[in-house]
This record gives structure tokens, sequence and C-alpha cells, in this order.
């Protein structure tokens, strides 16, 4: 960056007698030693982006200004320094450099990134929630000519996002209903807990959520995509932080009724207790049968095609009756 000086013209024979103190008073400290200025606090006219965050901190920030940072740090180092030392003549050595950044007053844990001229790119540090100021704090060097020769001046310069960014409490899930669907997904759930933001995203184990829709800071709608097995919820925000209930949300497998294709024997005494074998498919371990309505003792599956009990006795006389194998989850076939 070009250096930039300031020669002062008007009332110089006023500062005369001014320069000539200071020229006393800087030949008594060391030669080497600089004189170090604070500039007055400016204002910047710009935004952040996001401009909320959580308490906890750690959301990645642009702080962005309508005009150059670097440009203005400049010019504020070069007027505090004409303030402080009613200098004649003044440079700024080398680039301002960005030393800090603060939210509310709290340093960033950094790196703080000067991004462009116009944009400084920073990482918040925790806070409690509230509306703060972000303020930029550069150094710039200042090369001042005074009657006793040249000076190193050290200007520190803070500019001023006044209320440019909001803290927040994190935000938390504390249920989730229903709690089960099936394994295909489509079940339209209700999430609730707190400091819900528009912009919010949902996952299912892995896989995200459709049609989520913040409808109050404490509920948030979604639709449940296809899973497996018992999964947790996360909600992440625009700035990606993330809340997590384990464990929330149970994938059903679908209901698979089995089928019956044959009966051996087809037939049996009125008093039941002969053994009949069944295949067909989908037969699950614990299935119970029925024949006429009447359960069926002794019933082993050996397998999703087979399956044998013991004839009860009939119910209402001679049949035929209805074989009816009813699966634990549920899936019937006759």
């Amino acid at each position: 960056m070009t250096d930039r000086t300031i020669i002062l013209r008007a009332g110089w024979r006023r500062a005369a007698a001014g320069l000539l103190a200071l020229s006393l008073a800087l030949g008594a400290r060391p030669a080497d030693a600089a004189i170090t200025l604070t500039a007055n606090l400016v204002l910047l006219t710009g935004s952040a982006t996001p401009q909320v965050g959580t308490t906890a901190g750690g959301t990645t920030v642009d702080i962005t200004s309508v005009e150059s940072l670097l440009a203005l740090a400049e010019n504020v180092a070069l007027q505090a320094t004409v303030d402080a030392l009613g200098l004649v003549s003044m440079s700024v050595e080398g680039t301002p450099t960005l030393a800090d950044v603060e939210f509310g007053g709290t340093p960033t844990p950094g790196p703080d990134l000067q991004q462009s001229l116009f944009t400084v790119r920073s990482v918040t540090p925790a806070h409690a929630a509230g509306l703060v100021h972000v303020d930029l704090v550069y150094h710039v060097v200042v090369k001042a000519q005074v009657l006793a020769g040249e000076e190193t001046v050290n200007v520190t310069v803070r500019l001023r996002l006044a209320n440019g960014y909001t803290y927040v409490a994190p935000h938390t899930i504390t249920t989730v209903m229903p709690s089960s669907g099936p394994e295909a997904g489509g079940t339209a759930v209700t999430v609730t807990g707190s400091n819900f933001r528009s912009g919010m995203t949902a996952r299912f184990g892995a896989t995200s959520a459709t049609n989520v829709l913040v409808v109050t800071p404490t509920t948030l709608t979604a639709v449940s995509p296809a899973g497996t097995g018992t999964v947790a919820v996360t909600l992440n925000n625009a700035d990606n932080e993330s809340a997590v209930l384990t464990s929330a949300f149970t994938y059903t497998p679908a209901i698979v009724a089995p089928t019956i294709t044959s009966a051996q024997p087809t037939s049996g005494p009125l008093t039941g207790g002969n053994g009949v074998l069944l295949t067909g498919t989908g037969f699950q371990s614990g299935a119970a049968v029925t024949v006429g309505g009447a359960p069926a003792p002794g019933v082993i599956v050996t397998s999703g095609t087979q399956l044998t009990f013991t004839a009860p006795a009939a119910p209402a006389g001679a049949g035929p009756y209805a074989i009816v194998v009813t699966n634990p989850d549920a899936g019937a076939a006759s």
C-alpha cells in the first residue's frame, strides 16, 4: 500500500513553539524509543454475517465495512498523531496490522483474518447472551518529522461496529413426537425444545429430513427420511451449531403378511390332536395358529416357509375350518 502523507501547511508559526517544546521532550527519551498513542474510537458503517450466534462462541463471522478498513485505520492513525503532536509531516509505514477482534469487549480466540480491504473474518468467543459491539483493533506505525528528527509513532486504532452482533442461548431438543415411524420414512414429526431459529435443518441419524419448518422458538416440524433402527435427531442452525437428542426416533419395519400355500393333512378327528404341517411364506418365530378361531397348541416354526402345530378340537362340529397364522408383528394369513 502506498504511504499516506499529511502536510500541515496552516498554523506553522503558531505551532512552532509547541514543536520546540515537543523536540526538547523527545530529546529526553532514548533515541530508539517509539511514541505510543491510542486513537479515539471510530464507528464503522457495515454489518456482521451472521448477526446471531450462541453464547458458547465458535461461530465464524465476517465483519464487512462500506469503506476500506485499512484506509480508515491509516487516516485515523494519522489524525491521532496530528491531534497529539501537532506535527508538520508524517506518513504511514507499511500496512496497518489487524491486532485483534473483540465481541462485547472479549477478544476472539483467533485466528482473525483480513479477508479483503473491506472484510475481516473472525471466530466468536464465548459471551453472555445479548447485543454487543464488535471492535476491530489495528496497529498502525506512523513516521513523523519533528524538530528533533524522525520519530516512530505506534498508534492503536479501534474501529467499532456498534450493536453488530447478538448472542443467544444454544438451542436444545426436548422431545420428538411421534417417536417412531416406518422404515420407508414420510412420518410427520414435531420437535420441541428451545431457541429454534429460522433456517434450521434436521437429520435423523445421518440422513436429512425434509419439509423442516420452525413454527415457534420452541416448536419445529419435519418429515422423517427413510432409515432403520433407532437413531438420534440432530438440529443444526444456519451457523452450523447443533443440538442432538440421542435415541430419539425408532424406525419400524414394514409388516409383511405371511401366506399359506398348503396344509397336510387337510382333515382330522373332531377331538383334534393330530399334527399338521403348513407350508407358505413369511412365517416368524413366535407365530400363533388358530383353526376355526380355536388356538392350536404346539406351534413350531421350522423356517420362514414351514411350521407345524397340533390340531385343536373342532370348535363346532365337522368343518371345514379356516387356518390362520398370525406373526408377532401382527401380520396374518389364512
